[in-house]
């Protein structure tokens, strides 16, 4: 009995103290890898999400351009730059800045003024978001087009122009 015993306990049973390490070692630096995983994970998320509420704000700030009468942006002829406030969403302040500029499309045959530096066709509206996230300016950029409204039209003079 004692013989069968002795034959069950070899010297190759069980875990030695540097096997043990070993396993130790090799998971650590496999936790190691899937932390450092999900720091850049959850960075590139904050960043993502931070692009998403400037874009958001941006397109308010272009619904609210949209909304404006015509007279209130070109009161004169010359586009006056509306300013709006800054916003905070999700502890992140986002700021706007708008610039209208006058695009003059030589071929469409038509402007809403001429003027002796050219024709004034619409207004480009530029719309730039800037935001901080861990003491790093980032920006968003929106372009979009303004047009009068017909009934916006009415105290302007409109000529036909032709295109060469």
């Amino acid at each position: 009995m004692l013989a069968t015993i002795r034959e069950r306990t070899s010297p190759e049973d069980g875990v030695t103290l540097v096997e043990l390490l070993w396993a130790t070692v090799i998971l650590a630096v496999v936790l190691a890898a899937m932390a450092a995983s999900s720091v850049a994970s959850i960075a590139g998320t904050t960043s993502a999400n931070g692009q998403v509420a400037a874009n958001q704000f941006a397109n308010e700030v272009v619904e609210r351009i949209r909304d404006e009468r015509w007279t209130t942006l070109v009161p004169t002829g010359t586009p006056v730059n509306p300013s709006y406030p800054a916003v905070v969403r999700k502890g992140v302040t986002y700021t706007p800045t708008v610039a209208l500029t006058w695009v003059n499309d030589p071929c469409n045959g038509s402007a809403i003024t001429a003027t002796t530096d050219g024709t004034k066709d619409y207004l480009r509206v530029d719309v730039t978001v800037t935001w901080v996230i861990k003491d790093k300016t980032r920006t968003l950029n929106v372009q979009t087009f303004r047009t009068p409204t017909p009934a916006e039209l009415k105290p302007h003079r409109v000529e036909v122009l032709t295109c060469a």
